[in-house]
């Protein structure tokens, strides 16, 4: 019995190491897979029982191990600012050892670590702990992201021509795309919920140029983000990601600054 077992073990396993073997990658839409493919949401940032099942895609060794460089500095900070339970969950587990490991990170963020004297997003009064964060890291990661979802929802790679661009938005921002662009009616639409939320997406494919999506996550129920410190009222806690022609870009940023100065 134990033989049987550990024989349909290794061919579950031979079979899933195939399942990308010459594919070519989503990420740069040139080089062929390695064979295990790539987490689109790095395992790390889920507790070890949520990281079944999560989705893989088709990755290239150089860009599997950018992205992996980028996933292993963001695994270690946000559950610092995260909401949901398993943030600080991981915080307490998971984060300490990946800090030990990494001394550098380790200096800078205790170096530069400072204080508010309320919660920036419902005004009371209580110490704050803020940290530095490498905003251009976590947008790139969703740059990421966006192609691999697209390969992964609607069979599509993102052309090279194609551009992908992410940002985080406020509060205000996310109301402005939630009103004019996720509540229109679309028929590739996805929404998705990963681990006990995790992470939280919605995304949309316009039908008449299907290289142009839109996708706003949600990640640890949300955290703050800023410029600097000294902001009271406007935040971020959710990302928005765009595929699309340079034209159409222009005009969706351009639909979020116009309404901005009203």
């Amino acid at each position: 019995m134990m033989e049987s077992f550990h024989l349909l073990t290794l061919l579950s396993r031979n079979k899933m190491s195939k399942k990308f073997h010459n594919k070519t990658c989503v990420y740069c839409n040139q080089r062929k897979s390695i064979r295990q493919g790539d987490h689109v949401f790095a395992r790390k940032f889920f507790l070890e029982e949520e990281r079944n099942n999560l989705i893989k895609v088709p990755a290239c060794d150089i860009c599997n191990n950018e992205k992996s460089k980028i996933e292993h500095y963001l695994t270690t900070v946000l559950p610092f600012g995260g909401r949901h339970i398993d943030a600080k969950t991981n915080l307490s587990v998971n984060v300490p050892s990946r800090l030990n490991k990494n001394k550098k990170l380790t200096r800078h963020l205790e170096g530069n670590r400072g204080y508010l004297d309320c919660d920036p997003t419902t005004g009371e009064n209580g110490r704050t702990l803020t940290l530095p964060f490498d905003g251009e890291k976590y947008v790139k990661l969703f740059e990421f992201i966006l192609k691999a979802l697209v390969w992964h929802h609607w069979g599509l790679y993102i052309s090279q021509d194609t551009i992908v661009y992410s940002t985080s938005l406020s509060k205000f921002g996310e109301e402005l795309f939630e009103k004019h662009i996720f509540s229109l009616r679309c028929e590739n639409r996805i929404i998705n919920v990963l681990g006990k939320n995790t992470f939280r997406y919605t995304g949309i494919q316009i039908p008449e140029d299907k290289q142009t999506t839109l996708w706003l996550f949600e990640v640890y129920n949300g955290f703050v983000t800023a410029e600097d410190t000294s902001f009271t009222k406007e935040y971020s806690d959710c990302t928005l990601a765009m595929s699309g022609d340079k034209k159409t870009i222009d005009s969706f940023m351009e639909l979020f600054t116009r309404n901005n100065k009203k």
